[in-house]
């Protein structure tokens, strides 16, 4: 694999990263099949990567290995990454291909997968680029469930919003003698609740006893 990515990179004057695990990341496959995918895979990457670096991701569990080709070109809009595994499908089709190749090799990649009882799988967005991943089991008939490496990269997925913490006040109301004989209704005991938005969890509490001070009437 390794004279297939100095020939790509030779070929098109674009460097390709590698993001390897720490320790051998091993799996039982037909090197013939798996060498051809990650190849097509690369070559796609470096087609449309617009000559920045593409970032090759390899990653294991204890079913399956993962690798991902990561590019920085124009992206894929909206239900081209269903359509990129069709035969002779091209996004751009002005784009001169700077490796070669007959439009085939991506619906080739996703059948040698299936053959391997794994997924080729991609996403994309218009103006981040495009991933490609490859997920096959480590031994072979054995059913993937998950894979060990997200399909969207990392440095696209952005962090859920965090709600600001809304803050509630509750009183116990109680009759006062007011002027001699009037009521008045005044509180005597103050709860302030600090509650998380959207949900019932309370993160703060406390509590003020008695009344609070009421400004002194003007004196005509």
């Amino acid at each position: 694999m390794h004279a297939v990515v100095t020939g790509l990179v030779e070929a098109t004057g674009t460097s390709i990263e590698l993001d390897l695990p720490d320790t051998e990341a091993t799996a039982e496959v037909d090197a013939r099949r798996v060498e051809r995918i990650l190849r097509n895979l690369l070559a796609n990457a470096l087609d449309h990567g617009e000559g920045v670096p593409v970032r090759l991701t390899v990653a294991t569990n204890d079913t399956a290995i993962a690798v991902t080709v990561r590019d920085f070109g124009v992206g894929l809009r909206t239900g081209e990454a269903e359509l990129v595994f069709n035969r002779f499908w091209r996004a751009d089709p002005s784009r001169n291909r700077r490796t070669g190749g007959t439009g085939l090799g991506l619906a080739i990649s996703v059948e040698d997968a299936r053959l391997h009882g794994g997924w080729l799988e991609a996403w994309g967005e218009p103006g981040k680029g495009a991933c490609f991943r490859l997920t096959l089991p480590r031994v072979p008939n054995t059913e993937l469930t998950d894979s060990p490496l997200p399909l969207s990269p990392l440095d696209v997925i952005e962090p859920e919003p965090v709600e600001p913490p809304l803050a509630v006040a509750v009183a116990v109301i109680e009759p006062v003698v007011a002027n001699g004989t009037d009521l008045d209704w005044r509180p005597t005991e103050v709860t302030e609740i600090t509650v998380r938005n959207g949900s019932n969890q309370v993160v703060e509490a406390a509590v003020r006893a008695g009344a609070p001070e009421q400004p002194a009437e003007a004196k005509p």
